[in-house]
């Protein structure tokens, strides 16, 4: 989803996700978004790649339970982001599960990462974060 203005997801499952990895794909993307809500959402790995939650260039977005089977998910220079209830978990895959950088005025309640593999922590605040975990 790229350039979308206040506009709201609800009850979507995305399942077998299988983008090559480590190519900038996302299962699902929010590019240049504003005033989104996602609500219900679940991201489901495939057998080929792990899935991944992508949000860049965004202004108060609204995440309401989110999960993520063989998931990761990255939050890129934003601001004002609300997320509550968000759970990622990557048994199946390596990689890093939570990233946000330049991601500022943010407040995550009820996040859970776990199952992180590999030499990557498993969640990541970088460069000037202002986020409220």
């Amino acid at each position: 989803m790229d350039g979308v203005v206040n506009s709201a997801i609800s009850g979507v499952t995305i399942t077998r996700a299988n983008d090559a990895t480590n190519n900038g794909t996302f299962t699902l993307l929010l590019d240049v978004a504003y005033g989104i809500t996602l609500t219900n959402v679940t991201i489901s790995a495939g057998t080929l790649a792990p899935a991944a939650l992508g949000i860049y260039q965004h202004g108060n977005i609204t995440i309401n339970d989110l999960t993520g089977n063989g998931a990761g998910a990255i939050f890129f220079s934003g601001a004002n982001a609300s997320v509550t209830n968000m759970s990622l978990d990557n048994a199946a895959w390596g990689g890093r599960l939570f990233k946000t950088t330049a991601t500022r005025y943010s407040t995550f309640n009820g996040l859970v990462v776990k199952n992180g593999v590999n030499a990557f922590n498993g969640l990541s605040t970088l460069q000037g974060n202002n986020a409220v975990l």
